[in-house]
Protein backbone atom coordinates (compact mmCIF):
# COMPACT_ATOMS: atom_id res chain seq x y z
CA UNK A 1 0.00 0.00 0.00
CA UNK A 2 1.12 3.44 -0.70
CA UNK A 3 2.26 5.46 2.42
CA UNK A 4 0.26 8.69 0.39
CA UNK A 5 -2.76 6.51 0.92
CA UNK A 6 -2.34 5.23 4.67
CA UNK A 7 -2.79 7.12 7.91
CA UNK A 8 0.79 7.96 9.42
CA UNK A 9 1.18 8.28 13.27
CA UNK A 10 2.84 11.31 14.64
CA UNK A 11 6.01 10.86 16.79
CA UNK A 12 4.51 10.99 20.34
CA UNK A 13 7.58 9.14 22.32
CA UNK A 14 11.20 10.26 23.75
CA UNK A 15 14.88 9.14 23.36
CA UNK A 16 14.02 6.31 26.35
CA UNK A 17 11.71 4.45 23.85
CA UNK A 18 14.96 4.01 21.52
CA UNK A 19 15.28 0.09 21.26
CA UNK A 20 17.74 0.64 18.48
CA UNK A 21 15.99 -0.96 15.55
CA UNK A 22 18.43 1.09 12.94
CA UNK A 23 16.00 2.19 11.07
CA UNK A 24 16.44 5.87 11.48
CA UNK A 25 19.50 4.40 10.03
CA UNK A 26 18.12 3.91 6.64
CA UNK A 27 17.15 7.35 5.66
CA UNK A 28 19.72 9.31 7.58
CA UNK A 29 22.22 11.26 4.99
CA UNK A 30 24.75 11.81 8.28
CA UNK A 31 24.85 8.33 8.44
CA UNK A 32 25.37 7.42 4.81
CA UNK A 33 27.75 10.15 4.59
CA UNK A 34 30.25 9.47 7.99
CA UNK A 35 28.83 5.50 8.53
CA UNK A 36 28.89 7.04 12.32
CA UNK A 37 26.58 6.41 14.76
CA UNK A 38 27.26 8.72 17.29
CA UNK A 39 26.67 11.32 14.92
CA UNK A 40 23.02 10.36 13.64
CA UNK A 41 19.77 9.92 15.95
CA UNK A 42 20.09 6.90 16.92
CA UNK A 43 23.67 7.47 18.32
CA UNK A 44 21.70 10.32 19.88
CA UNK A 45 19.20 8.38 21.49
CA UNK A 46 21.60 5.98 23.22
CA UNK A 47 24.25 8.35 24.55
CA UNK A 48 20.84 10.34 25.98
CA UNK A 49 19.93 6.76 27.41
CA UNK A 50 23.07 6.04 29.08
CA UNK A 51 22.93 9.85 30.84
CA UNK A 52 25.74 10.88 28.67
CA UNK A 53 26.42 14.85 29.69
CA UNK A 54 25.52 17.36 26.84
CA UNK A 55 28.86 18.56 25.74
CA UNK A 56 29.60 14.46 24.68
CA UNK A 57 26.55 15.18 22.11
CA UNK A 58 28.36 18.30 19.99
CA UNK A 59 29.08 16.68 17.44
CA UNK A 60 26.03 15.26 16.89
CA UNK A 61 23.90 18.30 17.22
CA UNK A 62 26.70 20.07 14.44
CA UNK A 63 26.43 17.52 12.33
CA UNK A 64 22.22 17.11 12.04
CA UNK A 65 20.57 19.43 9.73
CA UNK A 66 17.71 18.47 11.41
CA UNK A 67 15.81 17.34 7.89
CA UNK A 68 13.33 14.71 9.77
CA UNK A 69 13.93 11.98 7.94
CA UNK A 70 14.09 9.60 10.76
CA UNK A 71 10.96 11.20 12.38
CA UNK A 72 8.40 8.86 9.41
CA UNK A 73 9.83 5.71 9.40
CA UNK A 74 10.39 4.92 13.69
CA UNK A 75 8.36 2.29 14.67
CA UNK A 76 8.24 3.80 18.28
CA UNK A 77 7.25 7.21 17.46
CA UNK A 78 10.07 9.17 18.63
CA UNK A 79 10.41 12.69 17.92
CA UNK A 80 13.71 12.48 16.84
CA UNK A 81 13.85 15.95 15.38
CA UNK A 82 12.21 17.58 19.01
CA UNK A 83 15.51 15.23 20.21
CA UNK A 84 18.04 17.21 18.12
CA UNK A 85 16.64 20.39 18.54
CA UNK A 86 16.35 20.22 22.51
CA UNK A 87 19.93 19.38 22.45
CA UNK A 88 20.85 22.66 20.16
CA UNK A 89 18.89 24.18 22.51
CA UNK A 90 20.97 23.49 25.39
CA UNK A 91 24.45 23.37 23.19
CA UNK A 92 23.42 27.23 22.08
CA UNK A 93 23.50 26.45 18.62
CA UNK A 94 20.59 27.45 16.46
CA UNK A 95 18.33 25.58 14.83
CA UNK A 96 16.53 27.94 12.53
CA UNK A 97 12.85 27.28 13.99
CA UNK A 98 11.22 30.03 13.42
CA UNK A 99 11.63 29.62 9.82
CA UNK A 100 10.98 26.32 9.85
CA UNK A 101 7.73 27.29 11.73
CA UNK A 102 6.90 29.64 8.91
CA UNK A 103 7.94 27.05 5.85
CA UNK A 104 5.72 24.58 7.64
CA UNK A 105 2.80 26.73 7.77
CA UNK A 106 2.74 27.78 4.22
CA UNK A 107 1.59 25.69 1.44
CA UNK A 108 4.18 24.58 -0.93
CA UNK A 109 4.20 26.86 -4.31
CA UNK A 110 3.47 23.56 -6.23
CA UNK A 111 0.38 23.11 -5.01
CA UNK A 112 -0.97 26.07 -6.94
CA UNK A 113 -2.10 25.12 -10.36
CA UNK A 114 0.13 27.92 -12.45
CA UNK A 115 2.76 26.41 -11.01
CA UNK A 116 2.17 22.63 -11.16
CA UNK A 117 1.23 23.99 -15.09
CA UNK A 118 4.71 24.48 -15.42
CA UNK A 119 6.58 21.17 -14.22
CA UNK A 120 6.91 18.32 -17.02
CA UNK A 121 8.03 14.66 -17.19
CA UNK A 122 12.14 16.06 -17.55
CA UNK A 123 11.79 18.44 -14.28
CA UNK A 124 13.77 16.89 -11.44
CA UNK A 125 11.92 18.75 -8.60
CA UNK A 126 13.68 18.63 -5.49
CA UNK A 127 11.59 19.09 -2.33
CA UNK A 128 12.62 21.21 0.77
CA UNK A 129 13.60 18.17 3.19
CA UNK A 130 12.26 20.16 6.68
CA UNK A 131 8.80 21.13 5.89
CA UNK A 132 8.11 17.99 3.76
CA UNK A 133 9.16 15.98 7.02
CA UNK A 134 7.23 18.32 9.64
CA UNK A 135 4.28 18.07 8.16
CA UNK A 136 4.90 14.55 6.19
CA UNK A 137 1.47 12.79 6.86
CA UNK A 138 -0.12 15.84 4.88
CA UNK A 139 2.34 16.41 2.51
CA UNK A 140 3.48 12.95 1.70
CA UNK A 141 -0.05 13.26 -0.48
CA UNK A 142 0.39 16.70 -1.77
CA UNK A 143 3.42 15.44 -3.60
CA UNK A 144 2.31 11.92 -4.63
CA UNK A 145 -0.75 13.99 -6.80
CA UNK A 146 1.95 16.24 -8.26
CA UNK A 147 4.32 13.43 -9.59
CA UNK A 148 0.61 11.75 -11.27
CA UNK A 149 -0.59 14.97 -12.36
CA UNK A 150 2.88 16.38 -14.11
CA UNK A 151 5.22 13.66 -14.52
CA UNK A 152 7.58 15.04 -12.35
CA UNK A 153 10.38 13.01 -10.87
CA UNK A 154 10.80 13.70 -7.14
CA UNK A 155 13.94 13.82 -4.54
CA UNK A 156 12.24 10.86 -2.44
CA UNK A 157 13.20 7.19 -2.03
CA UNK A 158 10.88 4.39 -1.53
CA UNK A 159 9.27 5.53 1.75
CA UNK A 160 8.44 8.60 0.16
CA UNK A 161 11.54 10.54 2.54
CA UNK A 162 12.75 13.24 0.89
CA UNK A 163 16.62 13.68 0.22
CA UNK A 164 18.46 16.60 1.67
CA UNK A 165 20.70 18.14 -1.24
CA UNK A 166 23.27 19.53 1.65
CA UNK A 167 24.89 18.57 4.99
CA UNK A 168 26.51 21.13 7.73
CA UNK A 169 29.11 19.39 7.53
CA UNK A 170 31.64 20.43 10.57
CA UNK A 171 34.92 22.62 9.37
CA UNK A 172 36.74 19.56 11.56
CA UNK A 173 35.75 17.04 9.01
CA UNK A 174 35.50 19.23 5.54
CA UNK A 175 38.48 17.22 4.15
CA UNK A 176 36.80 13.74 4.88
CA UNK A 177 33.69 14.53 3.37
CA UNK A 178 32.24 14.88 -0.40
CA UNK A 179 30.14 18.05 -0.97
CA UNK A 180 28.26 16.54 -3.74
CA UNK A 181 27.41 12.89 -2.40
CA UNK A 182 24.16 14.01 -1.99
CA UNK A 183 23.42 15.40 -5.37
CA UNK A 184 24.84 12.99 -7.04
CA UNK A 185 23.00 10.23 -5.16
CA UNK A 186 19.42 12.37 -5.72
CA UNK A 187 20.06 12.51 -9.84
CA UNK A 188 21.35 8.74 -10.25
CA UNK A 189 18.96 7.12 -12.41
CA UNK A 190 17.09 9.88 -13.86
CA UNK A 191 16.56 11.33 -17.42
CA UNK A 192 16.74 14.99 -16.39
CA UNK A 193 16.02 17.71 -18.57
CA UNK A 194 15.84 20.68 -15.96
CA UNK A 195 16.07 20.78 -12.03
CA UNK A 196 13.59 22.90 -10.15
CA UNK A 197 14.70 23.40 -5.97
CA UNK A 198 11.93 24.43 -3.48
CA UNK A 199 15.05 25.98 -1.30
CA UNK A 200 17.06 28.34 -3.16
CA UNK A 201 20.05 27.43 -1.13
CA UNK A 202 20.12 24.20 -2.67
CA UNK A 203 20.28 25.47 -6.39
CA UNK A 204 24.00 25.81 -6.06
CA UNK A 205 24.75 22.00 -5.00
CA UNK A 206 23.00 21.16 -8.55
CA UNK A 207 24.89 23.64 -10.79
CA UNK A 208 28.15 22.77 -9.52
CA UNK A 209 27.43 19.14 -10.90
CA UNK A 210 27.30 21.09 -14.28
CA UNK A 211 24.80 18.80 -16.05
CA UNK A 212 21.40 19.89 -16.00
CA UNK A 213 20.17 24.04 -15.91
CA UNK A 214 18.61 24.55 -12.36
CA UNK A 215 16.06 27.13 -11.38
CA UNK A 216 14.16 27.99 -8.22
CA UNK A 217 10.17 27.49 -7.68
CA UNK A 218 10.30 30.77 -6.62
CA UNK A 219 11.22 31.39 -10.22
CA UNK A 220 8.82 29.28 -11.74
CA UNK A 221 6.40 31.33 -9.69
CA UNK A 222 6.95 34.65 -11.44
CA UNK A 223 6.92 32.89 -14.78
CA UNK A 224 3.22 31.96 -14.24
CA UNK A 225 2.14 35.74 -13.16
Amino acid sequence: MSLATTDIALPVADHAACSACALCLLVCPIWRQTRDIELTPLGCSKALQRGAPIEDLAATAQWCNLCGACAPVCPERIDLVGMMRSVRRRLRLDSNEAELATATAREPLVAQSAVRSRLGPGDLLVIEPRSYHADYERRVKVYDELRRETGCMLNLDLQRIAIPARLPVPADYADACDYLAQARWIVQGFKIQRIVVEDPADRGVFERLGAWPVMSVDELAKETR
